[in-house]
């Protein structure tokens, strides 16, 4: 399956933290990373909800904006726009923004970056 190409506006410490991860769990690009992140709260946004309803909430103030293309898939496009309308949010750059200071934040780094999530398993190499 192709990826799609977006284009994202993200923090430059959003975009260190994803390059970051991909070099320390030896992931093949930061967009693996975001697509990662993007799998895990798909898998747990239920249990998540509070805390992202506090987040969308809190005004913010893009600091140090970087736009750029980022691959992602169609799944993955599907739950930003699905993300986009339960919490209101006007753009796209907006749910990317919320998901990943859930995850910088909230989550367990070994939990997102060391499980397998996609559906082709343990050993895929392209997911």
């Amino acid at each position: 399956m192709a990826k799609l190409e977006i284009a994202l506006t993200l923090e430059q410490h959003q975009l260190d933290w994803l390059q970051s991860m991909a070099k320390k769990y030896n992931l093949p690009t930061a967009d693996k990373a975001l697509r990662i992140v993007i799998m895990y709260l798909k898998q747990i946004k239920d249990s998540a909800d509070a805390k992202l309803k506090e987040l969308s909430s809190n005004s913010h103030v893009e600091q140090n904006p970087v736009t750029g293309n980022h691959a992602i898939d169609q799944v993955h496009d599907s739950f930003l726009d699905e993300v986009m309308i339960t919490y209101n949010l006007s753009s796209k750059d907006k749910v990317v923004h919320l998901i990943l200071e859930y995850a910088m934040s909230n989550a367990d780094e070994r939990t997102l970056f060391e499980v397998k999530r996609c559906r082709h398993g343990e050993t895929c190499k392209n997911c």
